[in-house]
């Protein structure tokens, strides 16, 4: 499997993962309020990365249709190195459409690219030799 560092291609705002939970209504006869339960959820990715350049690493990485596992790592600095029992969200996706974004003055390039969850994330995974 072949490992690609984004965090230095993301934007500051460049990464957004979304999670949606439905409710289920849970009416009772005579209560004045209906209850509800958990119901479904979903998952959404979205990246905005730096476009050009000779160091760009996630256009080529990301090319649309792709599979993988997006590892996000929290709390801990970029530089840290990675070791056995740190904690990562583990998101299985396939790689959308990229999009490329408005140019702006004073601004760099930049692609905003939607993910599609593919399989049952695993948050607080540990990571292992």
């Amino acid at each position: 499997m072949t490992t690609k560092a984004l965090t230095y291609s993301l934007t500051p705002s460049g990464f957004n993962r979304a999670i949606t939970e439905n409710s289920i209504d849970d009416p009772r006869l005579t209560l004045k309020i209906t209850l509800s339960r958990p119901g479904t959820s979903s998952q959404t990715l979205e990246l905005q990365y730096v476009y050009g350049g000779a160091s760009e690493v996630a256009r080529p990485a990301l090319v649309e249709g792709t599979s993988g596992f997006i590892v996000a790592r929290y709390s801990l600095p970029n530089a840290t190195d990675w070791a056995v029992g740190q904690k990562v969200d583990v998101i299985p996706v396939q790689a959308g459409k990229q999009r490329k974004d408005a140019p702006t003055a004073n601004g760099i390039q930049t692609i905003t690219q939607s993910f599609y969850v593919t399989g049952i994330p695993e948050d607080d995974a540990l990571t292992v030799a």
